[in-house]
């Protein structure tokens, strides 16, 4: 994650919250002009370079990129896995985003 050692990210503590990393992550996406070049909610299916070593997702349809970043990381919307028999379990359940001590 590059941008935890951008020169202008301090956080307030060693491992800084969810809502603080999101503030810097989007105050250097919107300084740096990355808002008008991110696409969000696209299914990628394929990823291939274009003859001028830039990145195709799918097709040129959805535009030509100069980098590709996939983020599956633990700022977004917590979402349960489907799990096969899931319904069959007696116990309890809980995702780790609500897991506390």
């Amino acid at each position: 994650m590059i941008y935890r050692f951008h020169p202008s990210v301090k956080w307030d503590r060693g491992y800084p919250k969810r809502d603080e990393i999101i503030e810097q992550v989007e105050e250097l996406w919107h300084r740096y002009g990355l808002d008008k070049k991110t696409k969000f909610g696209v299914e990628v299916t394929h990823i291939y370079n274009s003859t001028d070593g830039r990145w195709v997702i799918n097709d040129t349809s959805n535009g030509v990129f100069e980098g590709i970043i996939a983020a599956v990381g633990t700022c977004g919307e917590p979402r349960m896995p489907h799990m096969p028999g899931v319904e069959k379990f007696s116990g309890e359940i809980y995702h780790s985003s609500q897991l506390r001590g």
